[in-house]
């Protein structure tokens, strides 16, 4: 039975109205001492054509690699499981969120990672690579543009 499981992610979701909400923020919460529930925010306007940003996310992604997904990294602690999800209210077509000419839309990353045990100082998460598509052309966010988003850090309690 996945019951554990369903209440971590029914959880998670309830837990989002209570992380900051606006551009560019982050959030970070212990949900028990080796479960953490993260969030990174970033926003994207679509000026002048079609964007297309992806709706998955994987800790395994640097910036140079050439990937269909959001790359994050996590750093502080001994990780033994992680899922994360991009979030959005826009049209999802082949696994991308659908943003509008001339819109301008908030995404969250969220994370829970699983830690090999208890978490004794801090454990921090950046995002490592945004690609987006441009009315079918892949581009992605520059390095200084990643650099000036918040970290988020959650501490040992």
């Amino acid at each position: 039975m996945k019951s554990p499981t369903i209440l971590v992610a029914a959880l998670a979701v309830a837990t989002i109205a209570l992380l900051p909400n606006s551009t560019q923020a982050a959030g970070a919460m212990m949900l028990t001492d080796t479960t953490a529930l993260i969030t990174l925010e970033f926003s994207l306007t679509a000026a002048e054509a079609v964007h297309q940003v992806p709706v998955l996310a994987s800790s395994t992604v640097g910036y140079f690699d050439r990937v269909n997904v959001v790359g994050y990294q996590l750093a502080g602690a001994e990780i033994a499981s992680v899922s994360a999800l991009v979030l959005n209210g826009s049209p999802i077509q082949d696994a991308r969120y659908q943003i509008q000419t001339n819109t301008t839309e908030h995404f969250t990353v969220l994370i829970i990672a699983t830690l090999s045990e208890p978490l004794t100082n801090s454990l921090t998460a950046s995002l490592t690579k945004i690609p987006y598509w441009r009315d079918g052309s892949r581009t992605t966010t520059h390095q200084n543009q990643l650099d000036q988003l918040t970290v988020a850090t959650v501490s040992a309690q």
